[in-house]
């Protein structure tokens, strides 16, 4: 992942690598990845960050009111994170400087993640699997703490209903998943009972969450429309 000259105008320096530091550490994706700054930074050469097999909640502690400027940002964002902030400043028409504080605002209030997402196909891992099960009261938190270090496991959330517990695992193959199942989840003796599905085919799978209404009526907020 390339982070520009333009994206880091304006910005606490010290405090920015601090920032993706902690953002790639909290996040549950796994895979291997560098982050390159540019020279100018001082930095020197690309940093290898692994990603903690945890995800830990990341949720805002409270509703975040956005403005038109922040949820037009933040589209601009989805459509490309690498997005110059020289560029989403021509766009909106605010400073380069507002939208370094807005973006900054956005990743420290926990609206949104700055961080690059590995399709796991790419690595070999073509088994994508659901995994439901039912544990013994009061061992839910130790399971789940767990099931979060075991090297395949790219989700773990508590559910409510017939079972306690999900997670979702990325395998190479069948002969993976079973060995998965019968010599991992086997260890953990609080899991009293599994039920798997394996996903054939992924039809949407989209973290670009729509900031231009907050209703479900498909009629977008005039006021949100802009043009380059």
């Amino acid at each position: 992942m390339q982070v520009s000259d333009d994206q880091l105008e304006g910005c606490d320096k010290s405090a920015l690598f601090q920032a993706a530091d902690d953002l790639s550490t909290r996040y549950f994706h796994q895979y291997e990845t560098t982050v390159d700054f540019p020279h100018s930074c001082g930095i020197g050469a690309p940093k290898a960050i692994r990603r903690r097999p945890v995800r830990v909640s990341t949720s805002p502690a409270r509703y975040c009111d956005l403005d038109q400027v922040d949820r037009k940002i933040i589209v601009l964002l989805q459509e490309d994170g690498r997005r110059p902030a020289a560029e989403i400043a021509r766009i909106v028409g605010i400073s380069v400087q507002t939208v370094t504080n807005r973006i900054g605002r956005l990743v420290g209030n926990a609206v949104v993640d700055v961080m690059a997402v590995l399709n796991p196909v790419s690595i070999g891992l073509e088994k994508d699997a659901i995994i439901c099960m039912r544990v013994n009261q009061g061992s839910l938190r130790s399971v789940a703490e767990r099931l979060a270090e075991l090297e395949f496991v790219s989700y773990v959330g508590y559910v409510t209903g017939s079972f306690n517990l999900m997670i979702e695992v990325y395998v190479r193959d069948d002969g993976d998943l079973l060995r998965f199942i019968a010599d991992e989840l086997s260890q953990i003796t609080e899991i009293r009972d599994t039920e798997v599905w394996t996903v054939l085919e992924v039809r949407k799978d989209s973290h670009a969450w729509s900031t231009l209404s907050t209703t479900f009526d498909g009629d977008p907020d005039p006021q949100l429309a802009y043009s380059e």
